[in-house]
């Protein structure tokens, strides 16, 4: 399989960290060459390197899944602490030397302001010595922080990609009836939003060990300093410690509801996308869109809670070290203790430490882990699943013999029988046929024998390997070859006969790319018949003994249909097993055994004749067909290479200023007013810090009261900031999603064929909770700590204003770095983000096809394939952290020379005794080693995170399904009549594509039964598509006189019915399925589902039963039928059927057909059918072939002529 695989020369490139010695690893000097490229051009796929050996997605599963299977009772978190153990005792160690350093540093500080005092007796030379180990403990420090800093994120980034890989891996061993119940939604969520927890929280596990005893080591050099005093210092520090774990079970609940909203949203979004077809046939966009914004507005509102817990712990983390300091200094003044301006300033240092270490990341970090043990537990608790099991033969005598055994075998599910009391043998080599009325449990039958239903009671025996052909086609994102082959070896005399024997042939042969060409996601381009046989095809090319065939023929026509029984089900497969569920029971003629099935139980069993008898079937040899079938045409869509299987980079694509574009969204006067609480909070900061100095220098008296009013203003200035900030932004997250999804369920249908669903999910999901969540914690701490910055920066130039030219040449490095850095890292977070999309799309195609997988035994090949998208984008992910760590690095060296220009230059030039202003000036730029390389880190990762908010303003700007005029016609009881009328109509599905109607002409008149027959892809759905105009057409469709492109498009779709060749239903209630709108009674809901034969039917006992996920509960049929019934609620002058009955048995097609002459002898109506007796009672026939009208005429005069296609086509079938 190779569903929208990466280009594979994409990890082709030696990792430059592989082989790096380490001065390059502690200097960055392996990431040069890539900043270098970056500077030169745009990074691609082919310029990713490959990821690091220990990162591979194989490995990093094995070693999870090891520990996982050593244990009986597993438990997810105590699987990756016994995994992931020594990455994190490294990451401890490292923190715990860079605390080493950042207590030392006060130290050094202390007993370099002595030598400032007016009596000091300290030597110049000691006085440099204590200044070089302040810039060498400065200098130690910026390579500890930097090498935690990428340890961390690398160590949670393969956290991250082993937890996919073990999900995706159990996701292949649901059971049938766990997978109903999870939806794909929750699948998604977990791979995209719930593990990417895990890159972010690693930085803060190794603080919960070891700031406990920064709080003791430090608190001891307090105490050295003032004695019991210590004691009011430390007071803000345990305040705060109650207030965040009560912020923490918070946010945890919250976490938990979130994600439970996020999982919702995301089903529904995947619902949508998978039906948008018929979502835009039947116009309900709107009621979908209000379904979305209700889930949205529900999530949107959790999320917002969420972050107003944290922008309280951010508006506490920037008072708690200066009310630490506040309380120890009013403490002191009021015990009488006379403070020297260094006692001073090494509080500062030491409260900053405990602020950071204790009050920031240990209380950030209970948050943190208290939201990521809820993403563990549904992690968890998706692990624990019921796996799917196998049915295997142990009786050796039997094997010889049979195949299958029943053995008084049911089927339970959600305690309703599916089947019940099955007793069979199926012999080997033998054909068996299935039969019997829709939802009877045919499929129920072949899914039980694959293990897809688990027995309930009795016994199951499946001897030797299977080969499966679903009843709804299953293909993925790739050529058609491709999904042919499914992993297998390409063999060429067998490729050819299986293409021969499966009508295949032909089609490859007209096709552009032949067997090469491209399909789109679930074969969106193709066919309903091409789709079908490309689906047995795959059956048949895999070499197993027992073929499981799940009615094949429905969705070709007769001659195709002949053509596929006789040369494949009968020959090519003559001596197989083979058991064919069909509702064709002409073709059972030859069949060893065939059984009727009603309510789940075998009712019957016998030859044809008597299986035919009771039927009530008229027995119809099926004669020869001609010799040479009409010549059939491709008409899919070529796909192209580039477009399917790589997404295109956004750049370019939006203009202007994305963080502006994104704030405004919500509010644009509240967007100036939170920049003003913003400079205001930064300018108490800034005031406090500069009036200690002050108070240092001048022992100013009645410092107190000033201090209290500028701390107690800080606190509400700051939380007041916070949450406008986060109400802001939820208001900006909200109107862009609902923007995307408006444009998106309002694009052309071009859209969904060439982007498969997890790209479009991945904007839905990772991009949006990007928005939600990540960007705005980005903003806000990059806005902090730079504001910050600037503060420390002014504070060190009012110290000494000749610092103001090394600040200016140093802030113009920062900018140049700045440049350098995000000209490589945007590039590589897009490609980051387009390179995440495949791991979706794949799971998503997994999903979609699990059954077919599983019969095929295809999971390892999957999870071959699963293991290289996540490990390209395991290399783009490391590659941008890699970036992000340099960056930072460089800057940090820039700080550390900074700190080393300021100190020598006080101990140098500065004759003075003003020690207050020298403590304030060298803690300041101390206190920037760290800070500043986050915070211009932060505010790159806000330019990257806005990388997000570009892809989401991309989808904004798709184009629309725009009308002809300006004003688009809505015209009052139009159509009155139903007149059809085609003028020399052509269409194709996108402007460089060929056309697939040619010159299409055609009258129809009102109340006309028209059927539409023609070989496989000879143009019947197009007609359909161009009369809802969801393609290009040039030339023009009239309905009562009126051309369809001045009628506003909603209102031309509103008033034709559709009943589409494939069912789709939305999970929910039968009732909405059939009325979203709510405008039918329960009255009109019943009787349309009388109309269908399925009331008060076991399955259907009320209107607000439970419609599963796409409608897993109900058959194809029954889906068919609840289609019908919507077409019968809408009571529309026109109604369209496309195969309508193709999954239906004859006696529920002649009661359907019946149905349909009664409800709508009043209406126009166009019915594709591959059966004829479907369309015998129709006023005329519109043959079609290669997108061209061969003939149109009544059943009389086409049967006369001998000559003509339909009347071959009744000769074939019988008819005549």
């Amino acid at each position: 399989m190779n569903t929208n695989a990466a280009d594979p020369k994409a990890t082709s490139k030696t990792n430059p960290r592989e082989n790096a010695n380490i001065f390059s690893v502690l200097f960055f000097t392996y990431t040069l060459d890539m900043f270098r490229k970056g500077c030169k051009k745009n990074f691609e796929a082919e310029d990713l390197y490959e990821p690091l050996s220990a990162d591979r997605s194989e490995l990093l599963v094995g070693r999870l899944e090891k520990n996982w299977n050593k244990q009986k009772n597993p438990k997810l978190l105590r699987v990756l602490v016994r995994t992931f153990w020594p990455e994190y005792l490294y990451l401890t160690v490292l923190l715990v030397f860079m605390e080493t350093f950042q207590i030392l540093n006060p130290i050094a500080l202390g007993h370099l302001l002595e030598y400032f005092k007016e009596d000091s007796e300290m030597s110049h030379d000691d006085a440099l010595w204590y200044g070089s180990f302040v810039v060498v403990v400065n200098a130690c420090n910026a390579l500890l922080v930097n090498q935690y800093m990428i340890d961390s994120y690398h160590y949670g980034m393969r956290v991250r990609a082993a937890c996919c890989a073990f999900i995706y891996r159990k996701a292949l061993k649901l059971s049938g009836e766990a997978l109903g119940e999870m939806a794909s939604g929750k699948l998604v969520n977990l791979m995209s939003n719930d593990v990417n927890r895990f890159d972010y929280v690693s930085y803060f596990i190794s603080y919960m060990i070891v700031s406990p005893f920064t709080l003791l080591v430090v608190s001891y050099f307090l105490w050295a300093q003032t004695g019991y005093w210590t004691l009011a210092g430390l007071i803000p520090i345990f305040t705060v410690f109650p207030i965040y774990s009560v912020m923490g079970c918070v946010s945890s609940r919250y976490r938990r509801r979130v994600a439970k909203c996020t999982d919702e949203r995301i089903r529904l979004m995947d619902e949508i996308i998978s039906g948008i077809q018929v979502i835009k046939m039947y116009t309900w966009e709107k009621p979908f869109g209000v379904i979305i914004r209700a889930a949205r507005y529900a999530e949107i509102n959790l999320v917002k809670k969420l972050a107003y817990c944290r922008g309280l712990f951010m508006a506490l983390h920037l008072t708690t070290s200066r009310c630490a300091l506040f309380f120890t200094l009013v403490a002191l003044t009021l015990s009488g203790t006379k403070l020297s301006p260094a006692t001073v300033f090494i509080f500062m240092c030491y409260f900053n430490i405990l602020s950071d270490s204790v009050s920031s990341y240990f209380c950030r970090g209970i948050t943190e882990l208290s939201e990521l043990s809820v993403i563990i537990s549904r992690i968890d608790k998706f692990l624990h699943q019921e796996e799917h099991t196998y049915n295997v033969c142990e009786d050796e005598k039997v094997q010889n013999l049979v195949s299958v055994i029943f053995r008084n075998a049911s089927v339970v599910i959600k305690q309703e029988k599916i089947l019940s009391g099955i007793n069979l043998n199926v012999n080997k080599g033998s054909l068996l046929g299935v039969v019997g009325t829709v939802g009877c449990g045919k499929s129920s039958l072949l899914k039980t024998i694959l293990g897809e239903n688990k027995v309930s009671s009795g016994d199951i025996f499946v001897n030797s390997s299977i080969s499966y052909a679903p009843q709804e086609p299953w293909l993925f994102s790739g050529t058609i070859r491709q999904n042919i082959l499914f992993g297998q070896a390409y063999q060429e005399d067998k490729y050819q006969e299986v293409l021969k024997v499966c009508a295949l042939d032909k089609d490859f042969h007209n096709m552009q790319g032949g067997d090469q060409c491209h399909v789109g996601e679930r074969g969106i381009s193709l066919s309903g018949g091409q789709k079908a046989r490309i689906n047995l095809a795959r059956a048949l090319y895999r070499e197993a003994d027992i073929y499981l065939l799940d009615d094949p023929l429905s969705a070709v026509d007769i001659n195709v249909a002949k053509h596929i029984f006789d040369n494949c089900i009968k020959k090519y497969l003559k001596d197989k097993t083979r058991i064919l569920v069909t509702h064709q029971v002409d073709y059972l003629e030859d069949a060893d055994e065939i059984i009727i099935m009603d309510n789940g139980e075998i009712t019957s069993r016998g030859d044809f004749d008597s299986v035919a008898n009771l039927m009530k079937a008229k027995r119809v040899k099926c004669t020869e067909a001609v010799e040479e079938a009409p010549k059939e045409t491709h008409h899919a869509q070529s796909i192209p290479l580039k477009n399917d299987l790589l997404e295109q980079t956004s750049k370019g694509q939006i203009k202007g200023s994305l963080l502006f574009k994104y704030l405004s969204s919500g509010n644009t006067f509240m967007f100036f007013f939170v920049a003003l609480l913003f400079l205001l909070s930064q300018t108490f900061v800034s005031g406090l810090d500069y009036f200690v100095s002050y108070w240092v220098s001048s022992q100013y008296e009645d410092f107190i009261s000033i201090y209290s009013i500028l701390i107690f203003a800080l606190l509400v200035i700051s939380i007041l900031r916070s949450i406008l900030f986060f109400k802001l932004a939820s208001w900006s997250s909200k109107k862009m999603h609902t923007k995307m999804f408006d444009a998106i369920v309002n694009t052309k249908m071009r859209f969904f064929n060439v982007n498969p669903s997890g790209r479009i999910l991945n904007r839905f999901s990772r991009d949006l909770n990007a928005i939600d969540e990540n960007l705005p914690r980005a903003i806000m701490d990059a806005a902090q700590i730079i504001l910050n910055l600037l503060g420390a920066l002014i504070l060190v130039i009012l110290s000494d204003v000749h610092f103001l030219i090394p600040v200016a040449i140093i802030g113009t490095i920062f900018m140049i770095l700045r440049m350098i850095f995000l000209k490589s890292s945007k590039n590589i977070k897009r490609l980051e983000s387009i390179m995440r999309s495949p791991v979706f799309s794949h799971l998503n195609a997994t999903l979609q096809g699990l059954t077919t997988i599983r019969a095929y035994d295809a999971q390892n090949m999957l999870i071959d394939e699963f293991d290289q998208h996540q490990n390209v984008h395991t290399s783009a992910w490391y590659m941008y952290i890699t970036a992000s760590s340099a960056f930072g690095f460089y800057l940090d060296l820039i700080c550390c020379i900074f700190t080393a220009l300021v100190t020598f230059s006080f101990l140098e030039l500065v004759q003075t005794s003003a020690i207050g202003k020298i403590g304030l000036a060298i803690t300041q730029t101390t206190s920037l080693t760290g800070v500043v390389q986050w915070g211009m880190r932060q505010s790159a990762e806000v330019t990257n995170q806005l990388m997000s908010a570009e892809r989401i303003f991309e989808y904004r700007q798709l184009p629309s399904e725009k009308d002809k005029n300006n004003k688009p016609l809505i015209l009052a009881n139009w159509p009155s009549d139903g007149k059809i009328e085609f003028k020399h109509l052509n269409m194709k599905y996108s402007e460089k594509s060929n056309l697939v109607l040619k010159d299409v002409s055609l009258s129809i008149d009102a109340k006309e039964k028209i059927g539409i027959v023609g070989r496989t892809g000879s143009g019947k759905s197009s007609i359909i598509q161009s009369l809802f105009r969801l393609a290009l057409i040039d030339g023009g469709i009239e309905i009562d006189g009126i051309d369809t492109q001045d009628i506003d498009l909603s209102e031309l779709r509103k008033h034709i019915s559709i009943i589409p060749q494939d069912p789709v239903l939305f999970s929910g209630s039968l009732r909405y399925n059939l009325d979203p709108f709510g405008e039918a009674t329960d009255t009109e809901l019943w009787r349309a589902l009388e109309d269908v034969e399925l009331k008060n039917t076991k399955l259907v006992s009320n209107l607000d039963i439970e419609v599963m996920d796409r409608g897993a509960n109900f058959s194809v049929g029954q889906r068919q039928l609840i289609c019908l019934a919507r077409a019968i609620i809408r009571n529309n002058k026109i109604l369209v059927l496309d195969e309508a009955t193709a999954n239906i048995d004859r006696e529920t097609d002649a009661l359907i057909q019946k149905t349909i002459r009664r409800k709508f002898s009043e209406c126009t109506v166009l019915t594709i059918a591959h059966r004829l007796n479907t369309i015998m009672d129709s006023d005329r026939i519109l043959v079609m072939d290669s997108g061209q009208v061969i003939e149109f005429d009544s059943i009389a005069n086409l049967l006369q002529n001998t000559k003509s296609h339909f009347y071959q086509m009744a000769l074939a079938m019988g008819m005549i």
